[in-house]
Order: C-alpha cells, then structure tokens, then sequence
C-alpha cells in the first residue's frame, strides 16, 4: 500500500517498532516510517516506487535464537532490499543502511536498553551482487 499513497517516496525507514521506536524529532518530509512485515508483502509494494533511493533498516535481533539463524535472517533482508534497490528507476544515488540492535535488560533502572551490534551503509549498484 505505500507504493500506491505515496507514489513520490524516495527514502523510507523500515523498523520493527514492536521493540524499536523512532522518536518523532527524527523524521523526515520526505521519509515514511514503517513496520515489518511479512517480507514478500513489504518488497511487493515498495517496488511501486519510482523515486525510492534511501533504505534505512533497523532489525531487532532476538539473541534466544541461534546466531547461524539471526546471520541467515540478516543475509536475507539485505539481499532483499539491495534487490530491491537495485531494481528501482530513480536516477539517485541508491544507499541501503542497515542497524541492528539486541536488547537487554539494565538491573539498574528496570527497563529495557539497546546494544548496536552491526551498522553500515552500502552504496547500491545496478553491478552491485546479492
């Protein structure tokens, strides 16, 4: 549905905001926040939009799961979304970042805080492999 309401997207941030919230100090004209979703769906829709450049990714990882499972699940998203990317008109420069995070509990205060345990940014090519 967000390649239909917003035909003129060019950067969109994709977080699972079940765990990781966006503060709205950090939003953008041009940028539409969304949750995750089944993963066939999300690529569906977002290969609707022509001027999609910016793919901001913000993955929680659940530690219980095996780390071969949590690598298997990165693995899949980014090739997903460099495809994607790949796949997309807009004459942009195309850049995928990615985040993801791990939570913990902090004993001090009670309440849930995030650990980074992977960041970057990747400039996406019609070259660039999957």
């Amino acid at each position: 549905m967000v390649g239909l309401g917003c035909p003129n997207l060019r950067e969109i941030d994709i977080v699972d905001v079940i765990r990781v919230s966006i503060s709205p100090e950090n939003s953008k004209d041009n940028m539409l926040t969304i949750t995750l979703q089944p993963l066939s769906e999300n690529i569906k829709h977002l290969r609707q939009l022509k001027h999609l450049a910016i793919i901001d990714l913000n993955l929680y990882e659940e530690t219980e799961l095996p780390k071969v499972d949590r690598e298997q699940t990165r693995k899949t998203w980014k090739r997903e979304f460099i495809g994607l990317l790949k796949d997309s008109p807009s004459p942009d420069r195309r850049i995928l970042r990615w985040k993801v995070v791990q939570g913990r509990l902090c004993h001090l205060n009670g309440r849930f805080e995030y650990d980074v345990v992977e960041a970057e940014e990747l400039e996406v090519f019609p070259e660039t492999s999957l």
